[in-house]
């Protein structure tokens, strides 16, 4: 009997608007719709000026695919729009992170498929021991538990991580077999590819200042960045720190 391979599984970070550098990280991944399974780990809209039409090309996905490979985490932008979108309320905070170039994006209503779209989008994600979350979580606190601020905004994950200490599963007293984030954009340490601190791998490589869009085979690790989006601006790490620090307490 021949060996079937288990489909692939895709994990792209941080997208920020930027249709086309997704999309070009996914060729150059060889992405299959009809094969392979495809995770986002959140933050699709703000900053970047196509925030429309990366919704709309994941409704198209999500009627090509089969339903189950096609996985959607929510990040910190993502739950400002839908936020947004229920209430007609205009956050500060989402305006000055991005806001702007998502409306902007829209020529005319909001479709109400984008709104369930995001609806649709999971805190986290987890399988066969591995973790998918856009920003962090408190290994003090069980999956199910957890701050959504935690889920969407937290740095101090990755700080531990590239301090020497892997990530634990409460709920299984030993660490993960990996744990895939998103949210702090490696640009700030220097590197515009993935990065990988003992389990914890950051696919966020900046494509929202400047950087590449990254995607990732979660079983292999092999990965591809896009083009380089040109942006103007730049982080270090002391802006990171004083974009979140007010939002995390």
């Amino acid at each position: 009997m021949a060996h079937v391979l288990a489909p692939r599984l895709l994990v792209a970070g941080d997208v920020h608007g930027y249709l086309k550098a997704l999309q070009d990280a996914l060729k150059k991944a060889s992405f299959d719709p009809s094969k392979d399974r495809l995770l986002f780990l959140g933050d699709l809209v703000d900053r970047g000026p196509r925030a429309k039409e990366v919704l709309d090309y994941l409704l198209y996905l999500k009627r090509t695919m089969p339903p189950e490979n096609l996985i959607l985490v929510r990040g910190n932008h993502d739950q400002m729009f839908l936020s947004y979108l229920q209430t007609n309320w205009e956050d500060p905070v989402w305006l000055d992170q991005g806001a702007r170039e998502t409306l902007q994006s829209y020529p005319g209503a909001i479709p109400v498929e984008h709104k369930e779209l995001l609806l649709s989008a999971k805190n986290y994600h987890l399988e066969n021991n591995q973790l998918f979350v856009h920003a962090g979580i408190d290994q003090d606190v069980a999956l199910a538990d957890q701050r959504e601020g935690i889920l969407f905004w937290d740095r101090n994950l990755v700080a531990s991580a590239r301090a020497g200490h892997s990530v634990i599963s409460i709920e299984r007293g030993e660490p993960y077999w990996n744990v895939f984030v998103g949210h702090t954009p490696t640009t700030i340490l220097g590197s515009d590819s993935p990065l990988h601190f003992e389990n914890l791998y950051m696919l966020d490589c900046g494509v929202a200042w400047g950087g590449h869009l990254a995607v990732m085979d979660a079983q292999t690790k092999e990965y591809w960045v896009s083009f380089r989006t040109g942006a103007s601006e730049r982080l270090n790490e002391s802006d990171i720190v004083s974009l979140s620090g007010h939002l995390i307490r």
